[in-house]
């Protein structure tokens, strides 16, 4: 017979230590625990963002989620929340490989996690390689509050709901209003190509200092995707890379490139975005050079601004919008030219074992975001479900919600466009226009494979 001690009612205990890592211990009945005090006692703690139990009962499974290793999600917290374990199943995007993978039909993997703008994307629609989840209340209602575009990139041409946004990056270029008077640089020079680009030839070799910055790979694909996004239409096969814009941003762009250096390449105007200290790469916003009062403007993804720097929701986070205002990636040539957003999403296979579980699973990245998704994510349209998080009344915010209402997902069949024609182009193997003719060659091929 069990004595009262162990009949007392065991409950799980959430401990939040400073860093805001999360860990669980048994716990007697009473009230959740967050944090502690030095003389011993438990100290109870109001805070929103502590993930809440369960609503349903939990489940056992260990689920199968196929992934490139780019997988910001927090495992323990799912395994914690849901009572289902993760199973991380490396893959590379080798398209034969993995439209082979789905035709088959892997029973071990149950969700597979893409980026959206690969060729991949269209097939598993086309062929309808999914379990429809338009009867998972949880996503429908949750893409509802999306933005249309999410709204649109979630279901096919039958309006079923195919799958369920998880990440998003947009890039933007945010700037110090002060120190941009300084230089008497307008806000307005940073959003087209050519001024921005004018803006940096007018700063080289000038700031003191002052600094500026940005990634040449990046920004170079930004602006190819951008120009594919924009001025290509693979719905009807009208594609056109030589044209006299796209031939003009080769022409600002190819001769600092050289894909065998690194990523950053040796573009004389770009600047490296992330620091080197101590043997580790530190993020925006903690170095003494990205100091606040130095910084003139910097072209980024607004993720990195923000992610790793202080925990989502935090005082330290809001901060990291003041002071701070936020303009698009610049447009190539015209107003309007729509913004990317660049989606990464999550499916569940149809032959999966346990497809019930692995929507569960889903639902309970949706239900508790916050805590197990590591980006910040701007995918709903509702202004009121930010206000945990953010300050919204901050001028950034305004300017990063406005940004990522305003974009559309970015998709195209030509995403290995850094080819290595462009290092052939700058040796002398082949023409400028011998260039042009693979890359559009690339995007052709693409298309119809």
């Amino acid at each position: 017979m069990r004595n009262m001690a162990a009949t007392q009612e065991i409950r799980r205990v959430i401990v939040v230590d400073k860093e805001g890592k999360i860990t669980e211990t048994a716990g007697i009945s009473g009230t959740d625990v967050v944090g502690g005090n030095d003389d011993g006692k438990e100290a109870v703690e109001e805070n929103d963002l502590t993930p809440q139990p369960t609503k349903r009962p939990k489940r056992s499974e260990t689920i199968g989620v196929s992934t490139d290793g780019n997988f910001p999600l927090d495992t323990e917290q799912i395994r914690h929340i849901s009572g289902m374990k993760t199973n991380k199943i490396e893959q590379s995007f080798d398209l034969e490989a993995l439209i082979a993978e789905l035709m088959a039909g892997n029973p071990d993997v149950d969700i597979y996690v893409l980026p959206y703008g690969i060729p991949l994307t269209q097939r598993i629609k086309e062929l309808g390689i999914f379990v429809p989840l338009n009867d998972c209340g949880v996503i429908t209602d949750y893409l509802g509050k999306c933005f249309d575009y999410i709204q649109t990139a979630a279901k096919n041409e039958n309006g079923d709901v195919w799958m369920m946004p998880l990440f998003e990056y947009g890039d933007g270029t945010w700037y110090i209003p002060d120190n941009m008077q300084k230089f008497n640089i307008k806000p307005e020079e940073l959003t087209m190509l050519d001024s921005y680009m004018a803006v940096l030839e007018r700063l080289y070799d000038g700031m003191g200092e002052y600094h500026y910055y940005n990634n040449a790979f990046t920004f170079m694909s930004n602006c190819d995707s951008l120009y594919d996004a924009n001025y290509n239409n693979y719905e009807t096969g009208d594609i056109n890379f030589d044209t006299e814009l796209y031939r003009h941003l080769a022409e600002l762009f190819w001769p600092g490139w050289d894909s065998y250096a690194s990523v950053e390449t040796k573009h004389p105007l770009f600047f490296k975005a992330l620091q080197q200290t101590a043997g580790s790469v530190t993020t925006l916003g903690e170095t003494p050079d990205f100091d606040r009062d130095f910084v003139i403007f910097k072209t980024i993804s607004m993720e990195q601004h923000l992610i790793e720097t202080a925990r989502i929701g935090s005082e330290k986070f809001k901060e990291l919008l003041e002071g701070w205002r936020v303009l698009p990636f610049p447009k190539l040539q015209s107003d309007s030219e729509k913004g990317l957003v660049a989606l990464s999403y999550a499916f569940v296979n149809p032959y999966s074992r346990q497809q019930e579980a692995a929507v569960e699973y889903l639902e309970c990245i949706l239900e508790n975001q916050t805590d197990i998704v590591q980006l910040p994510l701007f995918f709903r349209e509702d202004i009121e479900y930010y206000e945990p998080y953010y300050d919204v009344s901050v001028p950034a915010f305004q300017d990063i919600y406005g940004i990522f209402r305003d974009s559309v997902v970015k998709y195209g069949y030509s995403w290995e466009w850094y080819s290595d024609y462009i290092t052939e182009c700058q040796h002398g193997l082949i023409s400028f226009d011998e260039a042009i003719e693979r890359r559009q060659k690339q995007a052709v091929t693409g298309l119809y494979e």
